[in-house]
């Protein structure tokens, strides 16, 4: 097949995947974020004070910057949907799904993905050692089913920080560490997860006064999007009290009364290798072990895996070794996630096809009466978190 009609493939699964294919959460996030076109700065606040009156009343949980990027490209939207797709959005009742313009609403809404990942492509291959290498990037990425689920099915904004996240791994590789660390911070000020990586861009510098400098930078541009917030009860409870930390430090074991968390216990043993010896050739493993261990060591959304993507595609293009290993994470992801209670993770996310599908319990529901899957699911843990430590070996080891 000639390489153009292989790209337009490529782009029609997407379309496809992007318009045909539902999870609420982006509807979520995309009303919330809606408020900023009515002249709402505060979301946090104005949740909290307005929940009588909302049809969705969870809590915004992001930091405000994903708030503001959502809600400009809302406002977008509104004029390529129209304006109807602010109403479609605040409709949470039984007849949403039914909706006439419901494939453009949510191939629209997800257009930001599209651009994010066209330019994470062209730093994925930049990465490339050889044409080969290059080529098979851009394959791996393209016709990766990982991709098409979690990017355009389920809709999460992963694939946001996870372009600043190859972006700040791209500059720091050019030594371009102050850049990196800029990076790092936005990426941060949209997931948290980012941050965590900061530490390896530092102890990149040669000097502890570049050290200083880039650290500064990298916490400043994570919390300036933050400060007009700080002062904010709803802000901080929730952003603070249900961040990426309160999953990462779960869990772990008791020491008399003190507990060991076992993340911490990693994340240190990593920091503290790449600091004795900060190698250009150990940052790709390094900012792998770290973003993996979150996704081994918590309890992780299966958008996350997003976070991922990026890393393991350049590794199984380096070296088939890496690609079992890479398999049976994925797969272990994906088993723990179909026991979840969510029938919008599999059937369901067929449901602006056909609104019925949405009305079918998730499949662990099917089962009568319902077993006890904590067994299957620890060994399921166990088989992720094993895969996971082989392949944060060999990533250093190559």
């Amino acid at each position: 097949m000639k390489l153009s009609k292989l790209i337009f493939l490529a782009v029609l699964l997407r379309v496809f995947f992007a318009a045909f294919l539902y999870h609420p959460d982006i509807k979520t996030q995309y009303y919330q974020a809606s408020f900023l076109s009515q002249g709402v700065f505060n979301i946090y606040s104005y949740i909290s004070q307005n929940k009588p009156h909302l049809p969705y009343t969870d809590t915004f949980n992001y930091p405000p910057l994903i708030y503001f990027l959502l809600g400009s490209w809302h406002k977008v939207a509104s004029v390529i949907a129209g304006p109807d797709l602010t109403n479609w959005l605040a409709d949470w009742g039984s007849r949403a799904l039914f909706h006439p313009n419901i494939f453009l609403n949510l191939l629209v809404l997800k257009i930001p993905y599209f651009i994010a990942e066209i330019y994470l492509v062209k730093i994925l291959i930049n990465f490339g050692r050889s044409e080969d290498e290059k080529s098979k990037i851009k394959w791996l990425w393209l016709f990766n089913p990982l991709v098409l689920y979690w990017v355009y099915a389920i809709g999460q904004f992963d694939i946001l920080p996870a372009l600043t996240t190859i972006v700040a791994l791209n500059l720091a590789s050019k030594k371009q560490y102050i850049q990196s660390a800029i990076f790092l911070g936005l990426g941060a000020a949209l997931k948290t997860y980012p941050i965590l990586l900061l530490p390896i861009v530092v102890f990149s510098n040669s000097d502890w006064k570049r050290r200083l400098i880039t650290l500064t930078v990298g916490l400043a541009t994570m919390f300036i999007p933050m400060l007009p917030f700080l002062g904010s009860v709803d802000f901080r409870a929730s952003v603070f009290q249900s961040s990426l930390g309160q999953r990462l430090f779960a869990s772990g074991f008791a020491v008399s009364d003190q507990r060991v968390i076992f993340f911490v216990v990693a994340y240190v043993l990593i920091i503290a290798n790449f600091a004795k010896k900060p190698e250009q050739r150990f940052l790709l493993p390094s900012f792998t072990a770290v973003t993996l261990l979150i996704i081994l060591l918590s309890q992780f959304h299966i958008q996350w895996l997003v976070w991922l993507l990026p890393f393991f595609t350049l590794f199984v293009s380096r070296s088939r070794q890496f690609l079992t290993p890479v398999l049976f994470i994925f797969l272990s992801a994906l088993g723990l996630n179909l026991l979840l209670k969510d029938q919008f993770v599999a059937i369901g996310l067929f449901s602006a096809l056909n609104p019925h599908l949405g009305t079918i319990p998730p499949l662990v529901a099917l089962v009568t009466p319902p077993p006890d899957f904590t067994l299957l699911a620890s060994i399921i843990r166990s088989t992720l978190v094993a895969f996971g430590l082989l392949f944060i070996r060999e990533t250093y080891e190559t």
